[in-house]
């Protein structure tokens, strides 16, 4: 299961600016973050309106505006606000970061991998946009620099589930069968009733001609997702072995 996720960008907010009578750029932007907070994305984007209103040059608000967009299925508006928050400031590796994740959800490939990768060199240690970079390469069909991105992701943040199903996945993709199993035995370790990953983690087994510990991922299976249980167990019985892709 592929995922592509996002952050907010690390904000701080100042208690005395509630004190004033007329708000500015940075009051609005502060109760725009508070209004995503609480998932009110529709209010986020009115107050962030007003922040950029008031200062044209606010990159952050425009970071903040971009992402809001996005979190409310409007990955095309989100674009052009977070395309205005590089060009105030062009080394901005969280809205490069969300600007490719905006791009991949257009299937705009070519683009989110040239931002993310802008993102991952003005952020080295930033293990989510290797993430998003390698869940694009995913997506692009690039396996290969995907499990580069992805290994380094995991190297940053070894806890990370969504990071090895995928790794695995690209593993898999690539013909290095006992690799993936590693990160779907890890990813299970780490999230232990995740579904999909027991039904892939089986299947692979099953490439590996493990038949015996093809069956132990159907039992585990039959307690949380009676579908793919059969699925897998259809596949143990007569041999074919049926990877699912995407989600």
């Amino acid at each position: 299961m592929i995922k592509v996720i996002v952050i907010f960008g690390c904000l701080t907010f100042g208690t005395a600016a509630f004190a004033q009578e007329r708000l500015g750029p940075q009051d609005y932007n502060d109760d725009a973050v508070r209004a995503m907070n609480t998932n009110d994305y529709k209010r986020a984007v009115n107050l962030l309106n007003q922040a950029v209103k008031l200062d044209p040059t606010y990159a952050v608000a425009y970071y903040n505006l971009g992402t809001a967009r996005f979190l409310l299925g409007e990955p095309r508006t989100a674009v052009v606000a977070l395309e205005k928050a590089i060009e105030l400031r062009p080394s901005y590796a969280e809205a490069l970061n969300q600007l490719g994740v905006a791009y991949a959800e257009l299937g705009e490939y070519e683009k989110a991998v040239s931002l993310l990768e802008r993102s991952v060199n003005a952020r080295p240690g930033d293990s989510t946009a290797f993430y998003n970079l390698g869940c694009t390469l995913i997506r692009k069909g690039a396996f290969d620099k995907a499990i580069q991105a992805l290994e380094r992701s995991i190297h940053l943040s070894p806890n990370n589930a969504e990071a090895r199903i995928n790794l695995g996945f690209a593993y898999s993709r690539t013909k290095r069968t006992n690799e993936a199993i590693t990160q779907f035995e890890e990813a299970l370790r780490l999230r232990p009733g995740d579904a999909d990953s027991q039904f892939f983690l089986g299947k692979l087994y099953l490439v590996a001609h493990n038949k015996r510990l093809a069956l132990t991922r159907y039992e585990e299976l039959k307690r949380i997702d009676p579908v793919l249980a059969k699925k897998l167990y259809d596949g143990i019985t007569n041999g074919r072995v049926v990877f699912v892709s995407e989600k």
